[in-house]
């Protein structure tokens, strides 16, 4: 979903004629609480990549979950609740960590 949407972007600024040497960096911002996960061997695919080529379809197979959660995840409660159980309560959980369990957070994604 992020690279289709900078291959989107991209596009865009190629086909109006944008001149890429003059960028030196992009930036994503404005998404909070929002995870990636990489697959096992991404790192390798991204030595690979070809500038020619979409980066939605040569990185179609590096990451381990297609979507990527964002702060309004509800889907891990089960872990949450798991993470506290396993350290004696969501306070200990806080003691140690400097946060109860939330499903937002990456920790339990």
């Amino acid at each position: 979903m992020w690279t289709k949407a900078l291959d989107l972007l991209m596009d865009k600024l190629r086909v109006s004629g944008a001149d890429f040497s003059q960028v030196a960096a992009l930036s994503g911002t404005a998404q909070q609480h929002g995870s990636v996960y990489w697959q096992s061997g991404a790192e390798e695919t991204l030595k690979t990549l070809e500038p020619d080529n979409f980066l939605h379809t040569q990185l179609a197979s590096a990451f381990s979950v297609k979507s990527s959660p964002v702060w309004m995840d509800s889907s891990t409660t089960q872990q949450c609740r798991q993470l506290e159980e396993a350290v004696g309560g969501p306070e200990k959980l806080a003691e140690i960590t400097g946060s109860r369990a939330y499903e937002r957070f990456s920790g339990a994604q």
